[in-house]
């Protein structure tokens, strides 16, 4: 009997163990399921603050060329001054030429209107008529005067 009940006793072990086997099999799986979801999400994250990390200094190289840029194109004060300035006077020396130009047009203008007053005829006296020279009309008669022709219609 005791050999009987050793070989139970193995069976049972056997079993029990190829039992602990296979939960240990399905554990480690398990594990190395959890393992690769876990990595995957690693480097998602890594991958995101990389991103993240690239964006920021994507915008930090932006932004130093925008000011580099800025200092090599926007005028200092003195310089932003002096083309005012340059502006105001070039503004002057238009407004000037205009006048200029507007005063010669006006002199040649009254030039010309005197030189037609010297050149023109001169205006003779009309002589005065008499009222009773006005008034003595002579009218021709009906019958002299030409008769009107009749058109055809």
């Amino acid at each position: 009997m005791t050999k009987v009940k050793l070989k139970d006793a193995t069976k049972e072990l056997l079993s029990k163990a190829m039992q602990v086997q296979r939960i240990a099999a399905d554990s480690k799986r398990q594990a190395e399921g959890l393992v690769k979801d876990l990595r995957a999400a690693e480097n998602a994250f890594i991958a995101q603050r990389e991103e993240q990390a690239a964006q920021l200094k994507r915008a930090e190289q932006q932004r130093m060329m925008s000011a580099h840029t800025t200092a090599y194109v926007a005028l200092d004060e003195d310089e932003k001054a002096e083309i005012a300035r340059a502006q105001a006077q070039e503004e002057e020396r238009r407004k000037a030429a205009e006048a200029k130009a507007a005063e010669e047009q006006k002199a040649a203008q009254q030039a010309k209107a005197a030189e037609k007053v010297k050149t023109a005829t001169p205006v003779q006296p009309v002589p005065e008529v008499k009222a009773a020279e006005k008034t003595e009309k002579v009218e021709k008669p009906a019958a002299e005067a030409p008769a009107d022709t009749a058109r055809p219609v």
